[in-house]
């Protein structure tokens, strides 16, 4: 089993026995401003997302995710790569891992990152190659 956190307060993130990641996301618009949460699996490489209340996601859409706890709420956006966000996963081992996923609604791209050793444990997702690039350089996860 995996649970995932928020990287700053570490607020656990997982839900349900780790099938769903609750997150905190901000859209906006030149039209709009609007916050709700978006639950998305657990498993890594499924891309559906369950969304609060009622909008209408559409492609391309991009969504600030950030934490659920009031007190931090602190953005998921990298600082290396504006279209992804990254959270803490750590495995039944005690092995850290930070997930890397995109904010852009209908591009499926996840990389799963060895916190400890900075090296790829797994990408998944069609539109993955538009970002691997950004792992052949050395990346300060969590903005550190």
């Amino acid at each position: 089993m995996k649970t995932f956190y928020c990287p700053y307060c570490n607020e656990k993130l997982s839900f349900l026995n780790g099938s769903l990641i609750k997150l905190l996301g901000h859209l906006s618009s030149s039209k709009f401003n609007a916050s709700t949460y978006f639950y998305i699996p657990g498993t890594i490489g499924s891309y559906d997302v369950m969304v609060e209340g009622r909008f209408e996601l559409k492609d391309g859409l991009k969504v600030d995710f950030c934490c659920i706890n009031n007190k931090c709420e602190k953005s998921f956006t990298t600082d290396y790569d504006n279209d992804l966000a990254e959270i803490k996963m750590i495995d039944d081992d005690g092995r850290e891992y930070v997930v890397v996923f995109n904010r852009i609604y209908g591009k499926h791209s996840t990389f799963v990152v060895d916190y400890k050793h900075k090296a790829i444990a797994g990408s998944y997702g069609e539109d993955k190659a538009t970002y691997i690039h950004d792992f052949d350089k050395d990346i300060n996860f969590f903005g550190e």
